[in-house]
């Protein structure tokens, strides 16, 4: 399998945009589904004890590990329709201390904007909107512990989300992800037989 995988193809061509379309669908259900039912089944879980609930650091490291299985082995969309991605000017498997070095940027990238830039707007109303409908129901008949309870929340939750830092962030990482992607490994997508094919 390896040998296949570094095998380089006469004349490579991109796969057809349907090809790719079926792939990306199929990865879609092995790979992101399962992750959206494990974020929904946390947000309820949460929702019904009244917590906060924090987006996991190492959903942070999927997407580049993604890339990596992608570049390296194959994702399950490209195995069942016979897709395989290589570095587009050799047309051989990208090596994988290009990829590795993507992938370390990706994972340094989304941390750092974790920290940094905070969560999303969106995410931390929600999340104090949870924490203050579960402070009224518990204190309802008591309206001073109510008052001081709600006061305390807010004191302590009055972090400044800048939906304008975070978006910053996210183009400037994802400019630096683009340039170190055309100097380093630069992909093409393409069919599996076209390793078959002679060359002119």
């Amino acid at each position: 399998m390896d040998a296949d995988l570094d095998r380089a193809p006469a004349n490579p061509e991109p796969a057809a945009r349907g090809l790719k379309a079926r792939a990306a669908a199929i990865d879609s259900i092995v790979l992101v589904a399962p992750q959206i039912a494990y974020q929904w089944r946390r947000g309820v879980r949460a929702h019904r004890a009244g917590v906060r609930v924090q987006r996991p650091w190492w959903l942070s490291a999927l997407a580049p590990a993604k890339a990596v299985m992608e570049e390296q082995l194959g994702t399950p969309g490209n195995w069942i329709v016979g897709l395989r991605t290589v570095d587009r000017r050799t047309g051989r498997r990208v090596q994988l201390w290009r990829t590795a070095a993507i992938a370390s940027f990706q994972l340094i990238a989304g941390l750092t904007q974790r920290r940094w830039a905070g969560p999303a707007p969106q995410a931390a109303r929600a999340d104090l909107a949870r924490q203050a409908a579960a402070i009224r129901k518990r204190l309802a008949e008591d309206p001073d512990a109510l008052r001081e309870a709600m006061m305390r929340l807010h004191r302590e939750n009055r972090v400044e989300v800048n939906g304008n830092r975070r978006m910053a962030f996210g183009l400037v990482s994802a400019l630096l992800a683009y340039a170190l992607r055309r100097r380093l490994a630069p992909t093409m997508v393409i069919a599996q037989q076209q390793r078959h094919k002679p060359s002119n």
